[in-house]
């Protein structure tokens, strides 16, 4: 059995431009033939996100590969924070 591939980001300041390079991973990953997921996290939470994320990756979310998470707790100083949500919401064995 193949294993499922969790690429993890969270959105932040720097996702709009990261959006190409993500994207670029999934074709990657779709090229592979690899059983993948891509979980968002919106840290910290903006409510303009949701309707962003669901616009770009409407296709992908349909079909179950894209999976988003909000977080609309304080965000907390440590930069390690977001990352754990992360990997507490991915569903995979190998997160990226």
């Amino acid at each position: 059995m193949k294993p499922k591939y969790s690429y993890c980001v969270f959105y932040d300041d720097a996702f709009e431009q990261s959006k190409t390079n993500i994207d670029t991973n999934i074709k990657l990953l779709e090229m592979a033939g690899l059983n993948y997921e891509l979980v968002i996290l919106n840290y910290p939470y903006k409510k303009n996100v949701d309707e962003i994320i669901k616009k770009h990756y409407a296709t992908a979310i349909e079909s179950g590969k894209v999976n988003f998470y909000q977080n609309e707790r304080p965000q907390r100083f440590q930069a390690s924070h977001p990352l754990n949500l992360l990997c507490k919401a991915a569903q995979g064995e190998v997160l990226i």
